[in-house]
This record gives structure tokens, sequence and C-alpha cells, in this order.
């Protein structure tokens, strides 16, 4: 079996390092591939949680 992921956004903040300190007043910008549309956003503020996953 083959898994294939693709980048469809990527996550931008003013951390540098990644220690698990004080993460909570850090606020964390979601940029769209440029093949997403912004539509992709539509209504996201309905919201209460966004589960972002991630692959190192």
């Amino acid at each position: 079996m083959e898994i294939k992921l693709k980048t469809i956004a990527t996550v931008l903040n003013s951390r540098r390092t990644p220690t698990d300190d004080h993460w909570g007043p850090v606020i964390s910008e979601l940029v769209l591939a440029e093949d997403i549309p912004d539509e992709a956003f539509e209504n996201i503020t309905r919201f209460s949680h966004l589960e972002i996953i991630y692959f190192f």
C-alpha cells in the first residue's frame, strides 16, 4: 500500500524552537497552497475548533 500526501496549507507563527512551553499566546496563520481556492475557508468562523494534521 502506498500513501501519498499533498500539502494544502502551511502553518506560520513566530516560534522558532519546538519547545513545549507557553504556546497559549502564540497565534498561528494557515496559508493555503496556491492551487487551493480561498473559498476553502468560507464560513470557517462557524467552527469552534480546527484539527490541523501535520507530517514532518
